[in-house]
């Protein structure tokens, strides 16, 4: 099952709904994705958590938690004399 979901294109996310918590393991160390659900469908997101996904989903940096100020800044070094 895994080399069925990590051969497609893209990894944004993926979810399993199980009570074995070996299974939990498993799947979130094999599963080639940005986002691992378990037990809960593949949306919504939380504001103060990294969101991006891999391969073609996963376009630059994560664009929410601490990984948002590189997102959404442009660093520029300013230099200015005074005298």
């Amino acid at each position: 099952a895994f080399e069925a979901a990590n051969a497609v294109e893209y990894g944004l996310a993926a979810s399993v709904y199980t009570r074995d918590v070996q299974a939990v393991f498993r799947f979130v160390d094999r599963v080639d994705v940005g986002i691992a659900h378990v037990n809960q469908p593949t949306l919504g997101g939380e504001v103060h958590l990294p969101f991006g996904g891999v391969k073609s989903s996963g376009i630059g940096p994560h664009e929410q938690g601490r990984d948002a100020v590189d997102f959404f800044t442009k660093v520029k070094t300013v230099y200015i004399n005074h005298g």
